[in-house]
């Protein structure tokens, strides 16, 4: 796949998240111009929220018809990306009075459903013309635009909020529509188009949803970290003037985390990378909840965007890998499960409910996804191991294991059988070389049980129970 056309959908994906960031840096004026109250701009978000997910499914569906029909995906990507524009540079135009509600709610709606055409279907264009072992690598690299951009977010709201919003809506526009004919001029022809020996990207065909809803709770925990609670998190340690600094680190460790999966999915498959990243994650976001300093909240946040990065890659590698000639339905369906996240996040704000969830809530979101993925993987995770130079002493230690387990199922049985014989042993046990071996564990054992158990128990739990008052 042509490196110039990856590199133009990067810088697309850079363009489609600066074209929200600018839209919710504005909305509020927009909505304050044409006689309507700030109050709507969340619920005014949870709808547009809501609305991505719908048109990114649509988008999706739309992306694999297509292709299979004409073979190219740039002509109908241009035409959305053109009526996208549009409508993104009319919302500033048409704010101009209480009369004009219709029109810039309208213009919104439309911008909404456009842009959903340039989130996954490009995406999905890289699924369908990359060999298979180029899928991480070139994943990694429109990923990247992603990510970047979601870093700059703090700068962006920073420096423009002072301009007037035709300016940075009309300059996103024309780059972004710019970028787009770029990417269709450079768009090959054919699937099979690339020379060369490798193979496109095929796989066996499995269920996208174990993902799907992995990646669900995964993107909701950073979205609730990234919105509703680094800035509280960073401010407990650091000054106001550099919270636009610190914020964003999590994206930042994000990109590199993007190109440390292309490298492990070389050799690894997801399933072994998924549980260890999930779990990464999770004790990042444990140490951001529990940091006692800057510094280590610094070090869980870094630690939790290289978890997320790579978790990002792997995901949308594998929909694409295990879905040949479905990439746009699928990552449709990814896109959707973003925008899903993003209304979650909303809904809690607006139920109130935003203030009461604690830091650990992210590190609880992914921890449950470590244990499912590891209960679902286990057999990947043991033939890895098998295969890995650490077999041999896997085997040792599994062995050195048994017989320590052994050993005290032993003990535990003659302590079993000296209670229940009493006067009347069994000569065959009695006199076996098993109770000299293990006479002195044995009595060891024994020192420690209390000759009085039930009556032992029972003054424990009333030394614990006998400080609690009644209500």
């Amino acid at each position: 796949m042509p490196t110039p056309l990856v590199l133009s959908l990067a810088l697309l994906q850079a363009l489609v998240v600066t074209m929200w960031t600018l839209y919710a840096l504005f909305l509020p004026a927009l909505l304050t111009q044409v006689g309507l109250p700030t109050s709507l701009v969340p619920w005014l978000v949870l709808l547009d929220q809501a609305l991505f997910v719908v048109a990114d499914i649509g988008m999706g569906v739309a992306t694999d018809r297509i292709t299979r029909l004409f073979g190219r995906l740039g002509p109908w990507l241009a035409g959305m990306a053109l009526v996208c524009c549009l409508a993104f540079l009319a919302m500033p135009l048409v704010a101009t009075g209480p009369g004009q509600q219709g029109w810039l709610l309208g213009a919104v709606a439309v911008w909404v459903v456009c842009s959903s055409a340039l989130r996954g279907p490009p995406l999905a264009l890289i699924g369908k013309r990359s060999t298979a072992s180029a899928l991480p690598r070139l994943t990694a690299l429109v990923l990247f635009g992603l990510t970047l951009a979601r870093a700059a977010v703090p700068y962006v709201n920073l420096h423009i909020q002072q301009l007037d919003p035709r300016v940075p809506f009309a300059i996103t526009s024309g780059v972004l529509l710019l970028v787009v004919l770029v990417a269709v001029r450079l768009e090959p022809h054919r699937p099979g188009s690339k020379a060369g020996t490798d193979t496109p990207v095929k796989g066996s065909r499995r269920s996208p949803w174990p993902l799907l809803v992995s990646g669900l709770l995964l993107a909701a925990g950073v979205e609730i970290h990234t919105f509703l609670q680094s800035r509280a998190l960073l401010a407990r340690f650091a000054d106001e003037a550099a919270l636009p600094a610190l914020s964003p680190i999590l994206w930042v460790s994000g990109c590199l985390g993007l190109w440390l999966a292309a490298r492990r999915l070389r050799r690894e498959d997801a399933g072994e990378l998924l549980p260890a990243l999930a779990l990464l994650g999770a004790a990042g976001f444990l140490l951001v909840a529990l940091a006692p300093d800057l510094n280590f909240l610094l070090l869980g946040m870094v630690v939790t965007g290289l978890a997320w990065g790579a978790c990002l890659n792997v995901l949308v590698s594998e929909l694409m890998r295990t879905g040949p000639g479905r990439e746009g339905v699928r990552l449709g369906l990814w896109s959707a499960v973003l925008a899903l996240a993003g209304f979650l996040r909303v809904g809690l704000v607006l139920a109130g409910l935003a203030g009461q969830i604690t830091a650990l809530v992210p590190a609880l979101l992914w921890g449950v996804v470590a244990l499912v993925l590891i209960s679902l993987f286990t057999p990947v995770f043991s033939s890895a191991v098998q295969r890995s130079a650490v077999g041999g002493i896997d085997a040792g230690l599994g062995f050195l294991f048994g017989v320590a387990r052994g050993a005290v199922l032993v003990v535990v049985a003659l302590i079993a059988y000296d209670r229940i014989a009493g006067d009347e042993p069994i000569a065959a046990i009695s006199e076996s070389r098993s109770i000299l071996v293990f006479a002195g564990a044995q009595s060891s054992v024994e020192a420690m049980i209390p000759s009085d158990a039930p009556g032992w128990l029972t003054a424990r739990y009333e030394e614990l129970t006998g400080t609690c008052a009644a209500p």
